[in-house]
């Protein structure tokens, strides 16, 4: 796909199973974008788990007044009611709205509209384009070899007609699942389909302690040496991001 010089909106959906840092990804993304003065609304399609919605809330605000463009929304994509939510947010106009789904929601996706007069997956990627949006799928891939099999059908489903940034989780990854996914047939289609390629950095194991509210906010770490880690965790990651944020962003 013939990515524009000058993006107008973005609408990025975070994927692949759990477990392999989708939210982390998430989180990290908004608090860097937003750290840079960035319009950034976020909702996370998880409600059964909501981390990337408790990382990003803000504090002693009910759930239903929640502003996802200072905090977070969450919703649950298995519900088709709730996963109205999605479309919703394309009608707000944001120039970057970031979507979390739990894994597998895909399917969700491709029933939102009905099978007789839609074509799945592709019918999303032409709605957002209606809304004026490109339609970006942050893909994680850790150690679980699915990782492959779930990108094919991402991009069967997609085609041509979305973004696809392949995020290496290399907290979870061994070098030998680092070699595997750079001889794999997923990564040759990956950049076959003019995507990207970045990595999120290891997470420091005296910061796991925090979670991802850690990462999110600075004042909930006391100690300063973890703050110190801290910094230089998102240092590295905006180094990654900033490798696609012309392109994407």
């Amino acid at each position: 796909m013939t990515k524009s010089n000058s993006p107008s909106r973005v609408l990025v959906i975070t994927s692949a199973k759990g477990g392999t840092g989708k939210s982390n990804k998430a989180v990290v993304t908004v608090t860097t974008l937003r750290s840079l003065g960035q319009q950034v609304a976020v909702y996370d399609a998880d409600a059964s788990v909501s981390s990337t919605y408790l990382a990003l809330r803000i504090p002693d605000v009910p759930e239903d007044q929640q502003d996802p463009l200072l905090g977070a929304v969450r919703y649950d994509m298995r519900d088709p009611e709730e996963a109205e939510t999605f479309i919703r947010s394309m009608d707000s106009g944001v120039r970057t709205i970031i979507h979390d789904f739990p894994g597998g929601a895909h399917a969700s996706v491709a029933e939102l509209f009905p099978a007789e007069y839609s074509n799945g997956l592709g019918e999303i990627a032409e709605l957002a384009a209606d809304y004026g949006y490109r339609l970006t799928i942050m893909h994680m891939k850790a150690a679980d070899p699915s990782y492959e099999a779930s990108f094919h059908t991402l991009a069967d489903g997609f085609g041509d007609g979305v973004d696809f940034v392949a995020v290496l989780n290399r907290g979870l990854m061994t070098d030998q699942n680092l070699s595997n996914w750079t001889a794999s047939g997923a990564r040759s289609r990956l950049f076959e389909l003019g995507g990207r390629e970045i990595t999120l950095p290891a997470l420091a194991p005296s910061l796991l302690q925090y979670g991802l509210k850690g990462i999110a906010d600075e004042a909930v770490i006391t100690d300063p040496y973890h703050r110190q880690l801290r910094r230089l965790f998102l240092r590295k990651a905006e180094q990654e991001l900033n490798a696609i944020t012309n392109w994407l962003f």
